[in-house]
């Protein structure tokens, strides 16, 4: 297979670099749709000295602006966060973004948002967390500084009120969000992992995972409010 570039026609995004680092898969939650290959909860995370040394050898590859968003597992449980945040800063990152679950609450977000540009808070109805508390805080907080937020809502099946509601709540006070179909997982008899069902994995082929039995995951009625615009539907 040939490697390829590829570039941005945008002339400000031809200057800088974006990177997602995975980088631990160590979660506090186990979600059924969520792989293997993406979370587990006894990853051990990498030393600090480790952390720094792969941002400073990144700085040290381009000479374009650096946008660095971390991503797990679920990153919000290093214990050292903050320090890294603060540490990329001082070596020239120029945009900081963090993907977490939200269940860290309320005054851990607000203080972790003083070293990030943006946050991305996903909602997982398999874990009772109160998640909206934590999100209203912070669009609080960030009101009137340069600094954003999007809610990214996993729409379990069987769960599309509650997530109505939800949506409703995020859309009355002006967060930002978005509906995600969930990819399910595969047991090892080859149906479709339910929620909360332990035990799936992705079906793998030569081109990738399939996802072409994905609609047994949803009834009908579900499928169909895809369809439709989201704000109709709430």
């Amino acid at each position: 297979m040939k490697s390829v570039a590829i570039e941005s026609f945008h002339e400000n995004n031809d200057k800088r670099i974006k990177v997602e680092w995975q980088f631990s898969k160590r979660c506090n939650f186990d979600c059924s749709y969520c792989s293997k290959y993406l979370h587990d909860n006894k990853s051990q995370f990498r030393s600090f000295d480790d952390y720094t040394r792969a941002v400073d050898k990144l700085m040290a590859a381009t000479n374009k602006k650096v946008w660095l968003s971390f991503s797990g597992g679920e990153a919000c449980i290093y214990p050292h966060l903050k320090d890294l945040l603060r540490y990329c800063r001082g070596v020239g990152v120029e945009f900081l973004s963090v993907c977490s679950n939200g269940s860290r609450g309320v005054d851990y977000y607000v203080d972790l948002m003083e070293e990030l540009d943006n946050i991305i808070i996903s909602c997982h109805f398999e874990y009772k967390v109160n998640v909206l508390d934590t999100i209203l805080a912070i669009r609080k907080y960030i009101e009137g500084k340069q600094k954003d937020m999007h809610v990214h809502v996993m729409m379990l099946p069987g769960h599309f009120e509650q997530a109505k509601e939800l949506m409703r709540k995020l859309k009355e006070n002006d967060v930002l969000f978005g509906v995600r179909r969930i990819r399910p997982l595969y047991m090892p008899d080859g149906t479709v992992a339910r929620p909360y069902q332990k035990g799936g994995d992705l079906k793998l082929t030569k081109h990738g995972p399939d996802y072409s039995d994905d609609q047994d995951y949803y009834s009908p009625e579900e499928l169909e409010l895809f369809k439709r615009n989201i704000h109709d539907y709430i």
